[in-house]
Order: structure tokens, then C-alpha cells, then sequence
């Protein structure tokens, strides 16, 4: 993965819809972390085979993800980074300047999802990230 402020290069750019005209949506804020953690939706699928197999740590330090996670809502607890659904599925989203993504991983930690969208309509978003996750989880 690449973490980076440079937004040079190949890499898309949010948008938000302006009075009926979709413009360009950039920060020139510098937010180390969640902010310009660069990367895409393949190499986040990539990195959920770490929760399958253990292959950065072990197994210890994937245990002690939620150990000690914290009642976010009667849907989900929130430990080390990362939110747990009463399912089970490990999970993730963010948001920063007209630009989302969804990173899951499911209670077998055999199956991922990774989704990103450069747009600031967050109500697609979020249903097409939660369709996907249903149908894969088998709750639809």
C-alpha cells in the first residue's frame, strides 16, 4: 500500500455536486494517517488475507483486535481500528474529501470486501457497500 500526502500521479480525485455541476473535491490539509492512506480496493482485499492467515504477527495480535472492543451501537463494537458486527464481520469505512471507501472482512476471515467511490453522495455509497455486504453474508 502506498501512504502518502503526494497526490500526484494516477490517483482519483472526490467530487462533489455544486449547485448541479460536479467539481473537483481537494484538501491541501495535511492529515497524516486515515487521510492519505492511498491504495485500492485490490490491495485492501490483499490485505484481509492477513486476517486469515496471520502472516504479519500471528495470530496473537489479530485475537487482541477486538478483545477489548467497546459497544459503538446494538450493531457493531470498535477495538484496535477496526468495528465488529454482531455477525461477526470485521469492518471498516472512511471518508475525506469527496472520497469513500469500505473495507470488510467476513467471520471466517475466508472472504473480503474493498470498495472505494470519488464522490461525496454518501447515500449510494453506503447502500451499494451494504447490499454487497448482505448478499455476501447471507443476511439478504
Amino acid at each position: 500500500m502506498t501512504i502518502s500526502p503526494d497526490r500526484g500521479g494516477e490517483i482519483a480525485v472526490g467530487y462533489s455536486n455544486a449547485s448541479g455541476t460536479w467539481q473537483p473535491t481537494v484538501s491541501d490539509l495535511f492529515l497524516p494517517g486515515q487521510g492519505f492512506v492511498v491504495t485500492t480496493p485490490t490491495e485492501l482485499v490483499r490485505w484481509a488475507g492477513i486476517y486469515q492467515t496471520g502472516t504479519v504477527g500471528g495470530p496473537e495480535p489479530l485475537n487482541e483486535l477486538t478483545k477489548d472492543s467497546v459497544t459503538v451501537d446494538d450493531t457493531a463494537r470498535y477495538g484496535a481500528g477496526i468495528l465488529e458486527s454482531t455477525s461477526g464481520v470485521l469492518f471498516h469505512d472512511g471518508e475525506w474529501s469527496g472520497e469513500h471507501t469500505y473495507f470488510a472482512v467476513a467471520p471466517d476471515r475466508h472472504t473480503a470486501i474493498a470498495m472505494s467511490c470519488n464522490s461525496v453522495d454518501v447515500t449510494t455509497y453506503t447502500s451499494i457497500a451494504n447490499t454487497l455486504q448482505e448478499i455476501w453474508s447471507g443476511e439478504r
